[in-house]
């Protein structure tokens, strides 16, 4: 029997509340995935809601265990990276994947949404997670980070699919990125989903019905769902399908129970779903 695909999931612990690591560690079990940590940052919750959070920078941290384990030879088949607040941090890996270039890499940029950078970053920002992008495996934008990095001006939905198509070719010419997923795109009104191409290749969309509610690691639970069904044998547009598929159903679930949306998505009722990807019974 084959092992199970390695990934290294690099993040922030947001103790409280479903998103980053503490939403794509099952994912990926559930998906057949062994998945390791780099944690970048620990929190008491995330930020969208809860008050004043507790917050502890890991920079410090991030070399000395990706020297141990070079040490060890530990190996990984894939790196998935969602938020990174700090410009060492994106150095750091920089280091460390020019070392181990064989790895498949899957960039979040996790910076902005509704036409707006969060909080604390800036330009620069936008710059260093440009460059690193640069040569991604995927790169999984939503819309307003597409165009930062298109260095476009924002430009509200619902959007041409024409427009959605020249903004992937601008992408791949500003990053260089083998294969892009971008969210968040809309069509028309009453659709919401994803459009994925791989360079020179022709885009697929997979579309949804709008829900009126928005839930914070919705974006990390899509990135680590199609980076596992990829893992997993899945094409590119085949992955994005079953991470919009999935995510949708959580989305609408937990709206359906009305749980309070500070916590996240319920995505502990759909991990069978998963289990797909893998082969397991």
């Amino acid at each position: 029997m084959k092992n199970l695909p390695h990934v290294l999931a690099v993040q922030d612990i947001s103790c409280v509340g479903r998103c980053s690591l503490t939403a794509v560690l099952p994912l990926f079990s559930a998906a057949g995935i062994e998945c390791s940590v780099l944690p970048t940052a620990l929190l008491s919750t995330h930020t969208g809601g809860f008050g004043q959070n507790t917050f502890l920078d890991l920079t410090g941290q991030m070399a000395a265990i990706l020297e141990h384990w070079q040490r060890e030879g530990i190996v990984f088949d894939a790196l998935c990276t969602g938020y990174l607040g700090a410009p060492e941090q994106l150095e750091i890996l920089r280091r460390w994947h020019a070392q181990n270039p064989s790895v498949t890499r899957l960039v979040d940029p996790v910076m902005a949404d509704h036409g707006r950078l969060y909080k604390g970053f800036g330009p620069e920002h936008v710059q260093a997670i440009r460059e690193w992008g640069r040569g991604a495996d995927i790169l999984t934008p939503n819309m307003t980070e597409a165009m930062l990095l298109a260095d476009i001006p924002y430009r509200e939905g619902p959007w041409a699919s024409a427009f959605v198509e020249d903004l992937m070719q601008r992408l791949f010419s500003s990053t260089r990125a083998h294969s892009l997923v971008i969210t968040g795109v809309s069509l028309d009104d009453h659709t919401l989903g994803s459009a994925c191409c791989s360079e020179g290749g022709p885009v697929s969309y997979a579309l949804t019905e709008r829900l009126p509610v928005s839930f914070p690691g919705t974006g990390d639970i899509f990135s680590a769902v199609v980076l596992a069904a990829i893992l997993q044998g899945r094409t590119l547009a085949e992955a994005a399908d079953t991470a919009t598929h999935f995510t949708f159903s959580c989305i609408r679930d937990t709206i359906a129970r009305h749980s309070d949306p500070r916590r996240g998505v319920e995505f502990e009722r759909h991990l069978t779903d998963l289990t797909v990807l893998a082969g397991l019974p």
